[in-house]
């Protein structure tokens, strides 16, 4: 038996509140249709019939490069922040999906007020004091009958996977800038080396044309000849050790290191063997690129966008509730006879804003197409880069056969002229030159 005093609310209350949500299942959230790009049909060249089972830089097999990554990983500062976008983007997911649900409060209150009266008799008082208690748990809900909300939902968790992307595009940006930088080194020290090793070549031919200058053999302009070659390999040594520095500079950078750090790398190259190309590259590079995958997410993000706006035009359909104690004895406020409750329904609907929402949609419908052209056109550009990159790949590794080739031609030739000179019929003169 309900008690005395309380609020009765009556059936038809919630049969409303019922059909009321069943009928909020509509949505004004576009599809995305996608123009098939045929890119099958970007095989132009042959692959290496590979796969890559792990990490790619692991290919390398250089554990001081695997070291220098993992704290690269750890410590870079873009990297960091990226996380912490995506920390930020999962706050974000469960603010949106706090509209679904009532906001609830409670408030508490005591109001005191005085009112001084005049000209009256002597039997009314002159001042009369008030004091007020109020108790109130109130509760607002929007139904989401258009979908306005659940499209603001799906717009977060849409922008939650672009972070997760854009964090693992700057991951492999900053990896292949680190690898890049880190090879760099190595390469410009073998460069040094052989610079160095040139110029001994050069004071040794030098010490052997002064001897030969002194028994007449030999002219003067050759030791000016070998003096200019000299101080032109040496010319080349600041340039190549300040490139070296900057390198490293850039490494401590990506680091998250001090840039004056002191990096130490060890000298080698890469054996160019090693190196491969997954098959089918150009057809599955759009499933592998993270920025590919977040240009999809803000399509589909500018999609949820449109349906909000929309869903904005249409009127608003809201409940408000409030129960509660008002009493002006605070030890007489928690009672049946203090209780009061209300509740309404409202409907608000904009009737005139000179076009705004109307137009804000219709901006956002273009801004769909803007991004959808601008996808199609960054496929093709990934797709160009990938085929560049494979065309630059194929042309350095012929290169680098040929270079190889000549240097056991010229190995060969160097070994014949040794021969030659032991014998008394060549120069040894010809020998350095080879060198």
């Amino acid at each position: 038996m309900m008690q005395k005093g309380f609020p009765r609310i009556k059936p038809e209350f919630f049969i409303s509140v019922f059909i009321i949500i069943i009928l909020s299942g509509c949505s004004f959230q576009p599809k995305v249709n996608f123009k098939k790009i045929p890119v099958n049909k970007f095989k132009n060249l042959n692959y290496d019939n590979t796969t890559f089972k792990f990490k790619w830089w692991k290919y390398f097999k250089d554990p001081d490069l695997d070291l220098l990554l993992e704290k690269t990983l750890k410590h870079n500062h873009d990297i960091r922040i990226a996380l912490k976008r995506m920390e930020q983007a999962d706050k974000e997911i469960s603010i949106k999906k706090s509209l679904l649900f009532p906001n609830v409060s409670f408030s508490a209150k005591r109001t005191k007020s005085k009112q001084q009266l005049h000209d009256l008799p002597p039997f009314i008082p002159s001042v009369i004091e008030t004091r007020l208690y109020d108790v109130n748990l109130m509760a607002g809900y929007e139904v989401d009958f258009w979908g306005k909300y659940r499209n603001i939902i799906a717009m977060a968790k849409h922008n939650r996977k672009i972070s997760g992307y854009a964090l693992e595009n700057i991951m492999k940006t900053v990896v292949s800038n680190v690898i890049l930088s880190f090879y760099n080194v190595k390469f410009l020290k073998q460069e040094v080396e052989l610079i160095k090793n040139k110029i001994k070549l050069w004071k040794d031919e030098k010490e052997l044309v002064q001897a030969r200058y002194m028994e007449g053999l030999s002219p003067l302009t050759a030791i000016y000849q070998i003096n200019t070659e000299i101080f032109r390999e040496k010319s080349l040594l600041p340039a190549m050790e300040a490139l070296i520095e900057i390198n490293k500079y850039v490494i401590n950078v990506l680091a998250g290191n001090i840039p004056e750090k002191s990096l130490k790398i060890k000298n080698g190259i890469i054996d160019v063997k090693r190196l491969k190309l997954p098959s089918d590259l150009p057809s599955e590079v759009l499933l592998r690129r993270p920025d590919m995958k977040l240009f999809v997410e803000k399509i589909f993000s500018q999609a949820n966008f449109i349906g909000s706006s929309t869903a904005d035009i249409f009127p608003a359909f809201k409940l408000t509730g409030r129960y509660g104690f008002e009493n002006s004895d605070l030890k007489s406020l928690i009672r049946n006879s203090s209780s009061l409750y209300s509740w309404f329904g409202e409907i608000f609907a904009t009737v005139f804003d000179f076009g705004a929402k109307i137009n804000r949609v219709k901006e956002a419908k273009e801004k769909l197409e803007e991004l959808k052209i601008e996808y199609y056109k960054k496929v093709l550009r990934v797709l160009k880069d990938v085929e560049s990159s494979i065309v630059n790949f194929h042309s350095l590794m012929k290169k680098n056969r040929l270079i190889e080739t000549r240097k056991r031609y010229l190995e060969r030739i160097i070994d014949i002229k040794k021969s030659d000179y032991e014998r008394g019929i060549a120069d040894i003169r010809e020998i350095y030159q080879l060198k």
